[in-house]
C-alpha cells in the first residue's frame, strides 16, 4: 500500500540534467489518506520522494516515462506506472473471504495540451500489461495555475478517472465465491471517479521549498455502493519540504 501513497501525490519536484550540471531535488513529506475499504484504518506516514529527468527520459515518483514530442503547446509521452490499488484479505474482516487483489503495471500514453498560459488539459490512456485485471483505464485532467511566479506555485485541478468493468470488479466487486455473511455478491459496471485537488509550493529560502497538496476523490456510485467500500469519497493531503542539491 505504501507505493500507492507515493503515486497519488507526485508534485512539484524533479531531478534535471543540463549538460554537465546536475540539479537534484528530494522531498520529505507527511502524507495522510482516508482508508478506502471497510474495516481498514486511515493512514499517516512520512515518505521520502525523489524525482528525475534526463533528456527525454524521466522518473516522476513511481512513474517511468519517455517524452517523444514536446513544444510550447503539446507534449506527448509513454509511461510505465501502477494503479497502486488492491488489498490483502487479512486487512479487514470484511475482506477476509475475498482473494487478495494486487496492483497492476500499466503502459500508458499521455498527451497534454496547454490551451492558455495558465491552463492545461491532459488525456491518458493506460493498459494493464501484466495481466492483473486485463483492462483499460482513461484519465482526463484540467489544471489551472492560480499563482505561478519565482517564489510561489498554486495549481488547482479537476480530474475524471474511468475504470472499465473488469478493473472496477477486480478492486471493488465481490464474486459469488467470495460472498459471505458480511459481504453480499456485488458486480459493477464501468465507473468514473471525479477528483478535485490543489497543489502548492513556496520557496522558503535558498535550496529549500515548502510543498503541500490536498485531494478529494468522489467515488462513482457503483463503487461506493459496494459492500466492501467505506465512504462516498476519499480525502488525502500531503505536506513537506524539498531540498535542491
Amino acid at each position: 500500500m505504501l507505493k500507492r501513497y507515493l503515486y497519488i501525490f507526485i508534485i512539484i519536484a524533479n531531478i534535471s540534467f543540463a549538460k554537465d550540471e546536475i540539479v537534484f531535488n528530494t522531498s520529505l513529506v507527511g502524507f495522510y489518506e482516508d482508508s478506502l475499504y471497510k474495516g481498514t484504518d486511515n493512514s499517516f506516514k512520512f515518505l521520502p520522494l525523489i524525482y528525475g529527468k534526463y533528456n527525454n527520459l524521466y522518473i516522476d515518483g513511481l512513474r517511468l516515462g519517455y517524452t517523444y514530442f514536446d513544444n510550447d503547446k503539446v507534449k506527448s509521452a509513454f509511461e510505465l506506472s501502477s494503479d497502486f490499488l488492491g488489498y490483502k484479505s487479512s486487512d479487514s474482516k470484511y475482506l477476509s473471504s475475498l482473494e487478495d487483489k494486487k496492483s497492476s503495471i500499466n503502459g500508458s500514453i499521455k498527451i497534454s495540451y496547454k490551451f492558455k498560459e495558465d491552463m492545461k488539459f491532459s488525456f491518458l490512456v493506460s493498459k494493464d500489461i501484466n495481466s492483473t485485471h486485463n483492462s483499460f483505464n482513461y484519465n482526463i485532467k484540467f489544471d489551472y495555475d492560480v499563482i505561478k511566479n519565482i517564489d510561489t506555485v498554486l495549481v488547482c485541478y479537476l480530474s475524471f478517472d474511468y475504470y472499465d468493468e473488469k478493473k472496477a470488479n477486480y478492486y471493488f466487486g465481490v464474486n459469488k465465491k467470495e460472498a459471505d455473511i458480511r459481504v453480499n455478491q456485488y458486480k459493477l459496471n464501468n465507473t468514473i471517479n471525479k477528483i478535485i485537488g490543489v497543489n502548492y509550493k513556496y520557496n522558503l529560502f535558498k535550496n529549500w521549498s515548502l510543498l503541500s497538496s490536498v485531494k478529494v476523490n468522489f467515488l462513482d456510485k457503483e463503487i461506493f455502493n459496494s459492500p466492501i467500500i467505506k465512504e462516498k469519497s476519499q480525502n488525502s493531503f500531503l505536506v513537506g519540504v524539498t531540498y535542491v542539491w
